[in-house]
């Protein structure tokens, strides 16, 4: 992420160094800075504001091109949206092969796979899941698979 690498850099400009620098970005990390419980409610907007300046600012000055993975993430200088990630069939074919017919594949209807926190996005998915139910009156199964400290809340 584009961020990791900018925004305590002190160093050659990557640009300077490589013929091409591009910033993957996944993380909503101002949704982080408007719910920090560390920082007086009154402030978050301000807080998420400073750091969306910083953010553009980094970018701008070490990347050339931004690759955004969700428009949920801020906007950023020179930036597209385009799912990059994705596991290659391969290497799913090389798993199944290993692990046999005997393991039963995936049968709920939604899994999430990541660190247990709230603040991850787990407090969105179940409001959506309950309105899901709402609309439509059918429960969605979640399954969870990682730790973490919110995980037995979750």
């Amino acid at each position: 992420e584009p961020e990791h690498l900018t925004w305590f850099h002190a160093g050659h400009d990557w640009r300077a160094r490589f013929p091409l620098v591009l910033g993957v970005v996944h993380t909503d990390y101002l949704s982080y800075r408007r719910a920090d419980p560390q920082i007086w409610s009154v402030v978050r907007p301000w807080w998420a504001w400073g750091w969306q300046l910083l953010n553009s600012w980094v970018t701008r000055a070490y990347c050339d091109q931004v690759i955004k993975l969700s428009d949920a993430v801020q906007e950023f200088p020179k930036s597209v949206t385009c799912n990059v990630h994705g596991v290659r069939q391969k290497f799913l074919d090389v798993g199944r092969a290993k692990a046999g017919a005997t393991v039963p594949r995936f049968q709920k209807g939604v899994y999430y796979i990541g660190k247990a926190l709230w603040a991850k996005g787990y407090t969105q998915l179940v409001e959506n899941m309950r309105e899901h139910r709402r609309l439509t009156g059918q429960r969605v199964e979640l399954d969870v698979y990682g730790t973490g400290p919110d995980l037995e809340d979750i």
